[in-house]
């Protein structure tokens, strides 16, 4: 059944904390752009002077893609279609080996700044031109997308302007890039990634306090059908089995990871190829447990509203 709830909407608090996450992200473009302005070439700016370390790159390699979308979008489609989205582990394994042990040696060993240089290497010019366009639309209407799920989330929390949200958010965006540049963004996901994971715990650890623990979680999930995974119909036409996740799925990860430009970018600012290629199998690990706490929020969520479907 279903039945009208309260909107709930931002306190003083939760506005100081917004606040100071949007401070924190243009603050860290400012600290890079302060530390590194005694070396203002494009290889400091475009790739952090190839000095990066795994760790950081891999949160970054891991955030970049694991956007507000994400946090909206997976637990509500583990709340409305079960955890079969979890089987895009197996998904995120065989893409790191293949990205780390493949297309990280040739791009690193290459030099080049651009995954897109590659392609007039191999082929000629009009190639890379062609190639850089489609990237660009691509990124252009991705990022639309990206931006577009949370501030409409804010608009609905908070009842600011749906544009004005926009604006701002990519304000703030087009700062802290134009002022540290890679620096900067590498650190600013290492600082939103912690903060997108901390708010999974949040969700998942309020709810079991609220449901008398995980365990009661799980058993709701298992009453309501939301734990059947394994689907190995091999009719492609399905939603979801596990042979459209995980075949189609590493597919899809690998066209990103291996060789698309915000991620190929990330991983050749590493100081030696075997930072790398551990970036890429660190950054495994954190979309493991992305995907892990994002499916755990969409259970704790059903678990919370099975009997009152706010949807």
């Amino acid at each position: 059944r279903t039945m009208a709830r309260p909107v709930a909407t931002f306190s003083t608090w939760d506005y100081v904390v917004f606040a100071g996450l949007v401070l924190g992200a243009a603050a860290i473009g400012l600290f890079q752009a302060i530390r590194g302005r005694k070396d203002t070439s494009s290889q400091e700016f475009l790739l952090g002077g190839r000095q990066m370390t795994a760790v950081p790159v891999a949160m970054s390699l891991t955030a970049s893609f694991m956007s507000g979308i994400t946090v909206i979008g997976t637990p509500a489609e583990v709340y409305v279609y079960g955890i079969a989205f979890w089987l895009f582990g197996f998904s995120y394994a065989i893409m790191s080996t293949f990205s780390a042990e493949i297309f990280v040696p040739l791009f690193y060993r290459l030099g080049i700044t651009s995954a897109y240089e590659y392609l007039e290497m191999r082929f000629n010019k009009v190639i890379r031109l062609v190639g850089t366009s489609m990237y660009i639309a691509q990124t252009a209407l991705y990022t639309g997308m990206v931006i577009y799920a949370p501030a409409l989330a804010l608009n609905q929390i908070t009842g600011l302007d749906l544009w004005g949200v926009l604006v701002a958010t990519g304000a703030v965006c087009i700062i802290y890039c134009t002022l540290g540049g890679l620096k900067a963004v590498i650190w600013t996901d290492v600082f939103q990634m912690a903060i997108m994971l901390a708010g999974f715990v949040a969700v998942i650890t309020r709810g079991a306090v609220l449901q008398g623990g995980l365990t009661k979680i799980w058993e709701d999930a298992r009453q309501g059908q939301r734990l059947e995974a394994f689907d190995f119909d091999p009719d492609p036409l399905r939603r979801h089995t596990f042979w459209t996740i995980v075949v189609g799925g590493s597919l899809m990860w690998t066209s990103i990871y291996a060789i698309n430009q915000s991620q190929v970018q990330r991983y050749i600012s590493c100081r030696t190829m075997t930072h790398a290629k551990l970036s890429l199998y660190v950054n495994m690990v954190g979309l493991w447990v992305t995907v892990t706490l994002a499916v755990l929020s969409g259970l704790t969520m059903y678990s919370i509203y099975k009997d009152c479907d706010p949807l």
